[in-house]
């Protein structure tokens, strides 16, 4: 067999750090990139890498001239992303329709990374680039994050995706104040009294066909991934209701709002459940007061922030 001149050696060497390259990183990169952007977080390093993958393919990749002058390229992309999705994400739904918005608009990346492959006049090719880029916006436009599930199967959490919404909730301001007075089955903070995930002597139904939970009540809230602390028949939890981080009280047996308290603090999410203090020492003269948890993060300016937070809380529940 006659030996590989050093050209076509050399182009075939390129050929395969370019897909090495190409699915090699960007595939995961920018799709993580793209799905934190649509839940308000800003990964720089992520849009660092696929900024630096693309400026070494388009040179890398420019001229080569392979079998099917990349279109075996672009429907590997296509399995790629797609593959992707199915294994991450939990649809809300049909998954074919996710497909259809999420996968056209990652496109514009691989056409940008191999521009000089297509078998294309370059007018062609860079008309076409404009239009992936323009998809490029349907998935930010049309798909909302919703977060993250988890189970105890062992598997990584998956990500939940639905349509976004264009009506925002509607939520009712509250200024009033709670009266407690605590039960044997309250669940006054994280993991419940004694921080066991426990509450002892609570009584459910073993099957749910026979015996289903009846919906008592259901009212719209801010976006959250912390529970309830629950004492007598008032519930404490946090949320983001746009620009203000909130901790808000609700009536159990009805759901109306009590009181909301609101700093001005934009994230992605409030994710832990407030705690409710004065519980165990009824002779204080707080004790509807729902006290923010201490955050499992180093720092003293954060400790200090956190308890600053308390304080304000304190003053506006104090009976």
């Amino acid at each position: 067999m006659e030996a590989l001149s050093p050209r076509p050696r050399f182009a075939l060497t390129r050929h395969l750090l370019a897909l090495a390259l190409t699915f090699g990183i960007l595939p995961y990169a920018y799709g993580r990139w793209l799905v934190d952007f649509m839940q308000g977080i800003r990964r720089p390093h992520l849009a660092y890498a696929v900024a630096a993958a693309l400026v070494i393919l388009i040179p890398l990749t420019w001229g080569l001239r392979p079998r099917l002058r990349g279109l075996g390229t672009l429907l590997g992309w296509f399995v790629a992303v797609t593959g992707l999705l199915v294994w991450v994400a939990a649809p809300r739904m049909p998954l074919w329709q996710l497909l259809a918005v999420f996968v056209p608009s990652t496109v514009w990346v691989v056409w940008l990374a191999w521009l000089g492959v297509w078998p294309l006049r370059r007018p062609a090719r860079l008309g076409l680039l404009a239009v992936w880029l323009a998809l490029g916006g349907l998935a930010p436009a049309l798909l909302h994050v919703e977060g993250y599930t988890g189970d105890t199967t062992g598997r990584a959490p998956t990500l939940v995706i639905g349509w976004r919404q264009f009506t925002r909730p509607q939520f009712v301001a509250a200024a009033g104040k709670a009266a407690l007075v605590p039960t044997s089955h309250d669940f006054p903070r994280f993991l419940g009294p004694d921080g066991t995930g426990v509450l002892p002597g609570a009584t459910i139904a073993g099957d749910w066909t026979a015996a289903p939970p009846r919906e008592l009540w259901r009212r719209p809230v801010g976006a959250g991934w912390g529970g309830f602390a629950v004492v007598g028949d008032y519930a404490f939890t946090q949320e983001q209701r746009d620009g203000q981080e909130c901790v808000t009280c609700y009536r159990v047996r009805d759901g109306e709002p009590v009181w909301v308290h609101a700093d001005a603090r934009v994230r992605l999410a409030p994710i832990h459940p407030p705690a409710v203090r004065g519980r165990r020492r009824p002779g204080r003269t707080r004790a509807d007061a729902a006290r923010l948890p201490a955050l499992p993060r180093p720092g003293r300016h954060r400790r200090v922030a956190e308890r600053d937070d308390c304080r304000r809380l304190d003053r506006h529940a104090a009976a």
